[in-house]
């Protein structure tokens, strides 16, 4: 009998921002750079990522602080519309995003020509992040645990899993899908957790997507179930069973529930 693969728990985590002042400040878009290229990248995560974190969504207009000062205050709209489309998605790491940033800022000062002050008082206060994590009393070993999970956490446990999991490890997937893919072998469930994007919903409405993947999953398996409890010694039986069959009622099932 073939051994049933170790499962490592999963554990639900949250984080508590700590912000504080760096005493850096930037009077118009050559110091705003200057800082920009020397600061922490917890400074820069801050003020590309905390508007998610709090409204629990994207802002259609100024997804930034950078975005929304350049723009409002500064009054380089150009620019602040290129920075405000920035699709954070595409920045694994924080010094490739950095790196972005300081080439729009370039492009445009090489651009522009021009060097414009803000009034005394409407400078840019750079400020630094480091999150706390704190662990949650949910652990899960399964697909049903972890759904009743989901169901339970706050907004910034997914906040932490989701988004802050990216910047951690430097890459595209997220711990939700790393965890089930490893641990449970379900790529088709990983997969489609990793195509949601975060950024772009509010985060409820992330959660709820992703609950209705693992419901989708979970009437396959009860119909899987269904199926094998119906005797080969028939023709229905032997139909049911095939795997061409199951595939066709399932697709079928996708387009009527609209799935992905």
């Amino acid at each position: 009998m073939a051994q049933s693969r170790k499962v490592t728990p999963f554990r639900f985590y949250t984080s508590v921002p700590l912000v504080e002042l760096t005493g850096q400040k930037a009077k118009n878009l050559k110091e705003l750079k200057e800082i920009i290229e020397a600061i922490d990248g917890s400074s820069i995560y801050f003020h590309t990522h905390h508007y998610v974190r709090e409204h629990h969504f994207f802002s259609e207009e100024y997804p930034s602080d950078f975005a929304y000062w350049v723009a409002e205050v500064l009054q380089e709209k150009p620019l602040g519309e290129k920075l405000a489309i920035l699709d954070l998605r595409n920045f694994p790491t924080i010094r490739s995003l950095r790196e972005k940033i300081l080439e729009l800022i370039q492009d445009y000062l090489d651009k522009s020509g021009r060097i414009r002050d803000v009034q005394p008082g409407l400078e840019f206060h750079f400020c630094k992040t480091v999150s706390v994590i704190i662990s949650t009393p949910y652990q899960t070993s399964d697909l049903s645990e972890f759904r009743k999970a989901l169901e339970k956490v706050d907004i910034h446990s997914l906040y932490y899993h989701l988004m802050e999991y990216r910047i951690r490890e430097s890459g595209e997937s997220n711990d939700f899908s790393t965890w089930i893919r490893d641990n449970l072998e379900k790529e088709n469930i990983a997969k489609a957790i990793e195509d949601l994007d975060p950024y772009f919903y509010p985060l409820e409405e992330t959660r709820e997507k992703i609950l209705k993947i693992l419901a989708r999953e979970r009437y396959f398996e009860r119909v899987k179930e269904k199926i094998s409890s119906y005797s080969t010694a028939t023709e229905v039986g032997k139909f049911l069973k095939s795997k061409k069959a199951f595939n066709r009622f399932k697709d079928g099932f996708q387009r009527l529930m609209g799935g992905e």
